[in-house]
């Protein structure tokens, strides 16, 4: 019974009371009702591949980057941790014969759960053999691969989450080292801490590998889980981990964790009809003992999040939650998982309503089916999903466009199928740093409007107010703004931001001062739901878009000066599309824009900005202030800026 009661997942109190309650009665039709309808939704789920309207099986004609242009190729494999038997070693065999044809610039990510049922036993213990051949069929992936191998943890290698967790992972790391003969650690985080650990894949691929189980863990069951390491509470963790993505925020990132933020199986509250009726199939295949009401308060009491290992558990939620909130503007983001033991993918798209509009480009991976297949539901959030063996690859290219694949081997092991292939991320827009505008013939002055769209007759201005439409459609003269001939130097298009409703490009003159060109008008799209998208709901959220002057940056450095606030020197240009602006052209020129410093690292050439030599970020600033009372903030300037802002009505600070 308590072996049923571990793989149903629940917590003490309900492995105490469930022994008696396995043939509960049903009082009421309601709760019948309920049940049942929760058994029949819960239920739907496929073994076979799927694929939502937007998606399709890949066509094998389809031609990508050729490989010769690949960058850097990443495989997730996870929850790879089961003693090998033929039924799924075709899966090693099958990765094994890509990662033989790879260079040294591949790497593979083994996603936790690297040992069942419980991590890596002492020496001496009779399962020590049975876990080390687990352990040593997954490090043998790295004898005839040239590249690099790192692995994390995941809850069963935390002693099955329960305590002694971090001695399993501690003894988990050093036997992998061991067994490789390699000076470094190939499992993080080290020393079964909290501590993120950052690998630069390349100058502009970032990998982190987190630990989600250490996350998760019953602290006070295991007092001295933060012994000796530098992180000692989560909310450390939150902090360390803004501060690792402000360091390398040119690029592309890669987070590796075994619990995932989103999926479609059993951990994330969808079950089969046989979870339902016979429970015990769980704990051995063939074990056909009809359980339904046992069965069905179990499945229940996961989807509500009864157990940490369920994603809708106040604690998983709590990790997911910091994990989308730190990559909030963090650019092209990939989240790769295991825990569920199937293929999936998932965009933000899907999370519209739980975490609203975010500014970057994210994507979640869960690649758990290494040793282990299950049930997926068939109509859930995934753009696909397949409930069997198998493994992803990501593929980043030179020219900036990152591919993602599902494989799943045959039964040889020597062949397999491509599920899965979608472009994740367009190429990369590119300037010639030597392109001069030799063919840039504009007047030096233009007269524009801001926004024509905000015109409104005396019916909509006594419904929907005056605003500052007046403001909005005045026709101002405003300077041209050549890139390669401009009061800063010649500037050079180096990334495209932006927030949620105005355009703006990072510019880079050559003494490597960088200054941010923003769009005036502002587009609404972004904030509403697809299915309002192009109705009067997003016109009227565009007409009220007129509250805000768009001039109103013009009196901010004057105001500032007197309150003796640092501030940028915001000015607005005519800027037309223009050779300077490279693959960039596509997207801005033809408008009214405002051009200002960027306050970041040395502008020690700013005056408003104190001459400052090094300008850090608020989350840096916050983490030395915590580090060490060495650290102060000028608390009478940090006043006067904030009642700046409240005076000038200004919310939208991102500190």
């Amino acid at each position: 019974m308590k072996r049923l009661l571990d793989y149903l997942y629940l917590p003490k109190l309900f492995k105490k009371l469930i022994p008696g309650m396995l043939f509960p009665s049903v009082r009421t039709l309601r709760l019948t009702s309920i049940l049942v309808l929760f058994v029949l939704l819960s239920a739907c789920s496929t073994l076979q591949p799927h694929y939502r309207k937007s998606s399709s099986k890949p066509d094998p004609s389809l031609q990508v980057n050729n490989q010769d242009s690949v960058k850097h190729t990443v495989y997730l494999l996870g929850d790879a941790g089961n003693p090998v038997l033929e039924e799924h070693s075709h899966n090693f065999r099958f990765l094994g014969s890509f990662l033989e044809k790879e260079d040294e610039n591949s790497t593979l990510v083994l996603l936790g759960d690297n040992i069942y049922p419980d991590g890596l036993p002492a020496e001496g213990h009779p399962e020590r053999e049975e876990a080390e051949g687990a352990m040593n069929a997954q490090l043998d992936l790295a004898k005839n691969f040239e590249g690099k191998l790192y692995m994390i943890p995941g809850n069963h290698d935390w002693n099955h989450w329960s305590p002694g967790g971090r001695e399993a992972v501690i003894r988990q790391a050093d036997y992998a080292k061991e067994y490789l003969g390699s000076k470094k650690h190939v499992l993080y985080p080290k020393d079964g801490c909290g501590d993120p650990k950052v690998i630069k894949l390349q100058d502009d691929l970032t990998l982190f590998l987190l630990d989600s189980q250490w996350f998760l863990q019953d602290w006070e069951s295991e007092p001295e889980i933060n012994s000796g390491c530098k992180i000692q509470s989560r909310d450390e963790f939150k902090a360390v981990l803004e501060e690792l993505i402000d360091e390398n925020d040119d690029g592309d990132f890669i987070f590796a964790f075994h619990n995932p933020i989103y999926s479609d199986g059993p951990h994330g509250g969808w079950f089969t009809l046989k979870d339902h009726i016979f429970p015990l199939t769980r704990l051995k295949k063939n074990l056909f003992i009809p359980l339904p009401v046992l069965g069905s308060i179990g499945t229940a009491l996961r989807h509500a999040g009864i157990s940490n290992q369920e994603l809708n558990h106040p604690q998983n939620m709590h990790f997911s939650d910091i994990l989308r909130e730190v990559t909030y503007d963090a650019g092209h983001v990939v989240f790769a998982s295991g825990h569920d033991h199937s293929l999936q993918y998932f965009t933000d798209q899907r999370s519209f309503a739980i975490t609203g509009i975010v500014k970057a480009d994210r994507h979640y991976i869960v690649s758990g089916s290494g040793s282990e297949k299950t049930y997926i539901v068939k109509n859930g959030g995934s753009e696909f999903g397949y409930a069997g063996y198998g493994f992803s690859r990501l593929q980043y290219y030179k020219n900036g466009e990152v591919w993602l694949e599902f494989w799943r081997p045959m039964a040889d092991g020597e062949s397999g199928e491509l599920l899965f292939r979608k472009k994740i991320k367009d190429k990369s827009l590119q300037i010639d740093k030597g392109v001069e505008n030799d063919n840039f013939e504009h007047p030096t002055t233009v007269k524009a409007v801001a926004d024509s769209s905000y015109v409104a007759k005396k019916g909509q201005r006594n419904w929907l107010g005056d605003l500052h439409r007046d403001a909005w459609l005045a026709e101002v003269e405003f300077p041209t703004l050549d890139l390669s001939n401009t009061k800063y130097g010649k500037l050079t298009p180096i990334k495209k931001g932006g927030g949620i409703q105005t355009k703006s490009l990072r510019l880079e003159n050559e003494n490597g001062k960088q200054y941010a060109m923003r769009s005036v008008d502002k587009d609404v799209t972004l904030l509403i739901p697809e299915f309002a998208r192009g109705t009067v709901v997003q016109d009227f959220a565009q007409d009220e878009l007129a509250m805000a002057h768009p001039y109103g940056a013009w009196v901010v450095p004057k105001l500032a000066e007197a309150a003796g606030v640092y501030h940028t020197n915001p000015d607005f240009y005519y800027v037309p599309k223009q050779d300077a602006l490279g693959d960039f052209k596509e997207f801005f020129g033809d408008g009214i824009y405002l051009l200002e410093e960027r306050p970041a690292k040395n502008r020690d050439d700013v005056a408003s900005f104190g001459y400052a030599k090094d300008i850090e970020s608020s989350r840096k600033v916050l983490r030395k202030i915590r580090d060490t009372y060495e650290h102060k903030v000028d608390q009478q300037a940090a006043l006067r800026a904030s009642l700046l802002d409240i005076w000038l009505g200004y919310w939208d600070r991102h500190d």
